[in-house]
């Protein structure tokens, strides 16, 4: 596949990966009970993470990024199983009505996270 197709899909999944983490923060920020809608969120997290790691790992084949690689590649592979494992964070810090502002700090943490991704990329160490 060739470059952009690669782009796009990364960037693509990327957007239904917050999508899927933004539902999954309100979900237990409002403590609902609805199990079928929560599944579907956690299956398309499981998708989209996926196809950003595949898309990820293509954009660095076709960039032909030999194996020593440069630190922000681990930095942003590091970040992107951070956001993989994110549910299972949202799913403890949410439980009791008492924590939401937890979940809420968590949320806010994943932002900062993945502009920080954004910035490895431009500005590579």
């Amino acid at each position: 596949m060739s470059y952009m197709v690669y782009k796009s899909l990364h960037l693509g999944s990327l957007f239904l990966l917050f999508f899927s983490l933004g539902g999954l923060w309100l979900f237990h920020s409002v403590d609902r009970e609805n199990r079928a809608f929560k599944k579907q969120l956690l299956i398309l997290h499981g998708i989209s993470w996926f196809l950003v790691i595949f898309a990820g790992f293509g954009l660095i084949a076709r960039l032909n990024v030999a194996f020593p690689w440069p630190l922000w590649i681990y930095v942003k592979l590091f970040i992107g199983i951070f956001l993989g494992f994110a549910p299972l964070l949202f799913r403890k810090t949410g439980k009791k009505s008492g924590r939401k502002r937890a979940t809420q700090g968590m949320f806010v943490f994943l932002i900062c996270l993945s502009i920080f991704a954004v910035f490895s990329v431009y500005r590579k160490f």
